[in-house]
């Protein structure tokens, strides 16, 4: 894969690590929040998440979206403090939405050495691309999604078709994301947070389609709280579906919801949270 530099919108590179201000290494992470929006469409018409920063001392630990087909899901490029993401609006009036979860900590609770690792995808030159923001041995990945941009842009690209999946790989060892798009000169973003996270206790589940659809939520065993998580639609083998289409993936009170629609009746819908 061809990798390149994002001008003044990403001055990160392939597998770039950059540290965030974050205070002591911590068995859990405390005071983690959901903030809500909502962005209006007409029914058709493809639209971009408003930017709903996490207050000041607070960093952005999960990306969430839905009632929407997605095609974007990630974290901005400066601080981590808001999502990007877009979709098309599949609903009439008023389920016209496309819905945003943005879920933030307070810094000073992350482990101190959090960093961000990054990646940009720019081959093949149509259809689907993958990235891996990967981190370093020994850390976890948390707080990872993707997006596509076009090279000189500020703003999400909304040409992408579909967004096939976007989660932690399940090691912890980094975070994979895969997009659909016809435009060759999008550029796919993957990025995550990584930092040694001890404590923190993954949960997966898998579930396979009913009449094209899936929805399902890994759940936090009995005491612990979702931090961030993601979803992934695979074919019988493992690999990407030819067809499926992410319409949600977010933070919930006991874990991480996914669900999904135009699946191949063998495909699979893989859902992973990690909790603290």
């Amino acid at each position: 894969m061809k990798v390149v530099r994002l001008l003044a919108l990403l001055a990160l590179t392939l597998g770039a690590l950059v540290a965030l201000p974050a205070a002591p290494a911590s068995a859990a992470i405390s005071g983690i929040h959901d903030l809500q929006d909502t962005v209006i469409g007409p029914k058709g018409q493809k639209v971009r998440s408003r930017q709903i920063p996490c207050p000041t001392g607070e960093t952005l630990v999960a990306a969430g979206a839905g009632d929407a087909d997605l095609t974007s899901l990630g974290g901005n490029a400066s601080g981590f403090q808001h999502i990007r993401a877009a979709g098309l609006i599949t609903g009439d009036t008023p389920n016209n939405v496309l819905s945003t979860t943005t879920t933030c900590a307070p810094t000073s609770q992350l482990p101190a050495d959090t960093t961000v690792s990054t990646v940009t995808i720019t081959s093949p030159s149509t259809g689907i691309r993958t990235g891996f923001a990967p981190c370093k041995l020994g850390q976890v990945a948390f707080g990872g999604g993707g997006y596509f941009v076009q090279p000189a842009g500020l703003s999400t690209s909304i040409t992408a078709n579909r967004l096939i999946g976007s989660a932690p790989a399940e090691d912890g060892s980094g975070w994979k994301v895969t997009g659909a798009t016809p435009t060759a000169s999008d550029v796919l973003v993957v990025r995550t947070l990584c930092g040694t996270l001890n404590s923190v206790q993954p949960a997966a589940t898998t579930v396979a389609p009913t009449n094209g659809t899936a929805s399902r939520t890994a759940t936090c065993p009995t005491a612990r709280v979702p931090l961030s998580g993601g979803v992934y639609l695979e074919n019988k083998n493992g690999g990407d579906s030819a067809s499926g289409i992410l319409t949600s993936s977010r933070r919930v009170a006991n874990g991480w919801s996914g669900s999904a629609r135009n699946l191949a009746s063998d495909d699979r819908m893989v859902v992973r949270v990690r909790c603290v």
